[in-house]
């Protein structure tokens, strides 16, 4: 989902699955991943500590790192051409697990076709930290870039959790009459954190990974 901050626009992805999606939804299911996201769950089994970089995309780009209130925010950029973009990049994981190698080669993908560069703060997490004392940090990092490259140069993206903390973000800088970025793109989303909507529970059955009951669980904790 493309939701333009100061366009008119918005551009909602409605392609059919691809062949290689389909592929991955039976993967999944045949590997029994719900049955395995619902058990960590139980067992509150968080990935709290970041994945490395891999070491692929450190021979590819030039990463560096820096730290806002104790926290690691790394940066990937192109090594030799690079556009003045920043993709400003906020992981799913809802809320209670860190980004994953799969992130990181996402991202590296992104850098390489686009020439942009991504800042990727590892943003607090739960359990033990709530929206209240993560937003600040983000906030913080978010709003230094911009004074630093300007909000027209930042493109705000983020997957599940990260798509909605990335929608709470913008919404929190639009109340606080602070600079917007260019545009947000969410990766499906978590919107709706209650898990409330009489619908979930009909989609939750068909959804191949996650379960409702451990997704509110997450959200209790944030």
């Amino acid at each position: 989902m493309l939701i333009p901050t100061k366009l008119p626009t918005t551009y909602i992805h409605k392609a059919s699955i691809s062949l290689a999606g389909r592929f991955f939804i039976r993967h999944i299911k045949k590997k029994g991943f719900q049955k395995y996201f619902i058990r960590r769950m139980k067992e509150k089994l968080y990935d709290v500590e970041e994945d490395p970089i891999p070491e692929k995309l450190h021979k590819a780009f030039s990463i560096t790192s820096s730290e806002v209130r104790g926290r690691n925010i790394s940066k990937i950029s192109p090594k030799n051409t690079s556009s003045k973009t920043i993709l400003f990049y906020l992981h799913g994981g809802g809320y209670v697990n860190n980004i994953k190698k799969e992130h990181w080669f996402l991202l590296g993908k992104l850098v390489k076709r686009t020439g942009a560069t991504a800042v990727v703060p590892n943003y607090p997490l739960g359990p033990g930290v709530t929206a209240e004392q993560s937003f600040p940090m983000v906030e913080e990092v978010y709003l230094n870039l911009a004074e630093e490259v300007g909000s027209e140069n930042i493109i705000l993206m983020g997957d599940s959790a990260g798509g909605g903390f990335s929608m709470g973000l913008v919404q929190k800088l639009k109340e606080e009459g602070k600079p917007l970025p260019q545009q947000i793109i969410l990766l499906s989303p978590w919107l709706d954190i209650d898990m409330d909507i009489p619908a979930i529970n009909t989609l939750g059955e068909e959804d191949p990974w996650m379960d409702v009951g451990a997704l509110q669980a997450a959200g209790g904790l944030w």
